[in-house]
């Protein structure tokens, strides 16, 4: 019987091929740590042990993606739970890895951004010993029973995305210590930090909804620690070339 359910989310925009290669991988890597897969999606899919489809009519924004990400969490019937989004390969060893403590949220410090924008892409990250790596959802894992209190208080103080009036910053990572100011009373559970033996890669790309907030003439900045290849990904250019997005 599994004891860690992956919360799959995806918004269905992504090209098929892309979609189908992350898909695979993290089909693998929930075989491999004998995880069950709950799907969310904004169309009905064949993928994940269990997947159900979430309100097209809601804009694609942060409330619904925490929304999907609730959902998936309360179908989930196992103790643990881990975040897992449809533009990142993960490593089977980042769910086999990963605290078993229920008393904070969990992320994993060996996560790479692969960039789509240059001429000879590269995979990316901070150096591990960085003190301000900021926490991201799709590389998050914790308690089942921690992520529904915390998502059960937000949508009870931010029921309705059509006002327009909810920032993006109600839906920050869970755990942060920004989260006493938008959720007052709250008790701040806080996160933790925890590095995988293997790295896991989340593909920046012009869909992304990262990427569609930034200002109009930014470019993100790149981090320090760079590679050309990572084990189980391999070379950059060619993991881009397997999922058919243009880079350059």
């Amino acid at each position: 019987m599994a004891s860690l359910s992956i919360l799959y989310y995806t918004a269905n925009t992504l090209n098929a091929t892309f979609l189908t290669q992350t898909q695979v991988a993290l089909r693998e890597a929930a075989d491999r740590a004998n995880a069950e897969i709950i799907a969310v999606g904004r169309q009905p899919m064949d993928f994940g042990d269990r997947n159900f489809v979430f309100d097209p009519t809601i804009p694609i924004c942060n409330w619904a993606i925490y929304r999907q990400m609730f959902m998936a969490a309360q179908a989930a019937r196992t103790p643990w739970v881990a975040c897992a989004e449809d533009d990142a390969f993960y490593a089977p060893e980042h769910f086999l890895e990963c605290p078993r403590d229920a008393l904070r949220f969990w992320y994993d410090d060996n996560r790479w951004q692969l960039y789509t924008w240059l001429k000879e892409p590269i995979f990316c990250t901070k150096p591990s010993h960085h003190d301000n790596i900021r926490p991201v959802a799709w590389i998050l894992n914790c308690s089942r029973d921690l992520l529904l209190r915390n998502l059960t208080d937000r949508f009870r103080r931010y029921p309705d995305p059509r006002e327009h009036n909810t920032p993006n910053d109600h839906w920050m990572e869970p755990g942060r210590p920004e989260e006493a100011e938008i959720m007052p009373g709250w008790p701040l559970a806080g996160y933790g930090r925890w590095r995988c033996s293997r790295p896991s890669v989340v593909v920046l790309h012009a869909e992304s909804l990262g990427q569609k907030r930034l200002k109009p003439g930014h470019v993100r900045r790149m981090q320090t620690q760079r590679a050309d290849e990572l084990y189980r990904w391999g070379r950059a250019d060619a993991l881009l070339d397997k999922i058919g997005i243009p880079y350059g």
